[in-house]
């Protein structure tokens, strides 16, 4: 690495690390090594997602989805009646819309859930911005672009249910894992719920509606502190940029004011090495470094 791209690297990471330190992180690796890809499915919407996830019972189910839209996807209500009473069952899940159809078009959607298994616990992060796609249960882990609402069914089923949604997404790809699904998930969940626009709460068959109504009106899009924060973060990356185009300016100015005097070339049968020796015209360096200070 050059030097001016260890200095671009280095004012960099400054800025980064004093946005970060609000624990407002533009990027993060999630480490998981002990996943073991089974399968990676391409997916027409003449399929229902019921073909290719090989639902079971589990203890631990772990949904993440785009918007709920009318309803959850026949794969995951599936699973969750055939699981056991003592399932431990997640959902996150994006809603940036608090108007009354939107919030009853979501709880409609908790109901299909309650009627697979009326003893329930729902763990839930609401947040209006997320775009994370995946299912989790047990060690399998099902990870891609396809939304688990009820675009994952089988289109022919909007032939004779008008209320079945028009909108798909022809192609989809999901990647399945069949070992360390459950550990990466956890990482996932973590780092959503830690966001500063999530809302995590818990529901059962008895106060879901009163708290998904409630809780649901209240939600709204990226707060505008955040965005400002962002749209700072973009203004001061853009500084450093024309900076470091500034300072690649100085150096071709400087490389300029170098007069070459001699050049000493060793014998071709040795090892290959040449020595050079510059006459340095420092008066022009200082010139152009005190251009840049201006």
């Amino acid at each position: 690495m050059s030097r001016f791209s260890s200095l671009f690297m280095e004012e960099y990471q400054v800025i980064k690390d004093s946005f970060n330190e609000n624990e407002y992180e533009f990027n993060k690796a999630l480490e998981s090594s002990d996943l073991k890809l089974k399968n990676i499915y391409f997916r027409s919407m003449q399929y229902d997602s019921l073909e290719f996830i090989d639902i079971k019972p589990s203890q631990n189910i772990t949904l993440i989805t785009y918007t709920i839209g009318i309803g959850f996807s026949n794969s995951f209500l599936e699973l969750v009646k055939m699981s056991s009473n003592n399932l431990k069952l997640r959902i996150a899940f994006c809603f940036n819309f608090n108007d009354e159809k939107s919030i009853s078009k979501a709880i409609n959607g908790f109901d299909e859930v309650f009627k697979m298994s009326d003893k329930l616990e729902i763990e839930l992060i609401v947040n209006p911005n997320n775009h994370i796609k995946l299912l989790q249960f047990d060690s399998d882990l099902y990870l891609g672009s396809m939304n688990h609402s009820k675009t994952a069914n089988d289109i022919s089923i909007s032939l004779s249910d008008t209320s079945h949604p028009d909108i798909y997404r022809n192609h989809e790809l999901i990647v399945h894992f069949d070992k360390g699904g459950k550990d990466l998930t956890d990482l996932v969940w973590n780092q959503l719920k830690k966001e500063s626009n999530s809302e995590s709460f818990s529901i059962n068959n008895g106060n879901y509606e009163g708290i998904l109504k409630r809780k649901l009106k209240n939600r709204k899009p990226l707060s505008k502190k955040e965005s400002l924060k962002i749209d700072s973060f973009n203004t001061e990356m853009e500084k450093l940029k024309q900076k470091m185009v500034k300072r690649e300016e100085i150096m071709e100015e400087i490389d300029k004011s170098m007069r070459l005097s001699m050049g000493i070339e060793l014998n071709p049968f040795q090892e290959s090495k040449v020595i050079t020796i510059y006459s340095v015209d420092f008066s022009r360096i200082s010139e152009v470094l005190q251009n840049e200070n201006a």
